[in-house]
């Protein structure tokens, strides 16, 4: 069986291999980074090691939900909405945070997964997967990874 943790962005629900993630935390203050690119939120110390924290929907290029539409109620005084998470993730030695709505897991049969063993490098979603209520699609980390280095190099180069 392979567990997923379930992401529920803005508008958009997305998996990441269990194995990958780290921990889940509320949303932590941010040190704003000049010059960084639009998905670049900033950095977060978690206890002494410094995280880039990143909105993945415009990588992703997904529609994104007003901010409101969900019934949150409003921001907190680090401008995130309040059910606001950060997931820390982990690929090969880059560790990352990925802002989240909501997070859930899920684990599905062997037999229940359809991912696209030949996902061409540009593409950052496997296709739809559904089961047992849940519809979502799976991220390919390593291309995420490959696509947030190639965006920081361009923001550093502007």
């Amino acid at each position: 069986m392979k567990s997923y943790c379930l992401l529920q962005l803005r508008g958009f629900t997305c998996g990441v291999d269990l194995a990958l993630v780290k921990e889940v935390l509320p949303a932590l203050p941010l040190t704003l980074v000049p010059l960084g690119p639009e998905c670049l939120l900033g950095a977060a110390n978690l206890r002494s090691e410094i995280i880039s924290v990143y909105a993945i929907e415009p990588l992703l290029q997904l529609e994104v939900a007003d901010d409101n539409s969900t019934g949150t109620g409003g921001k907190t005084e680090s401008g995130f909405a309040k059910d606001d998470r950060f997931l820390i993730v982990q690929h090969e030695e880059f560790v990352f945070g990925i802002r989240v709505r909501r997070v859930d897991t899920v684990r599905l049969p062997d037999e229940a997964e359809p991912l696209d063993a030949d996902l061409s490098e540009h593409l950052l979603l496997h296709p739809s997967m559904q089961f047992e209520g849940y519809n979502f699609r799976v991220i390919e980390l390593g291309h995420l990874v490959e696509r947030l280095r190639t965006v920081m190099i361009q923001s550093l180069n502007a």
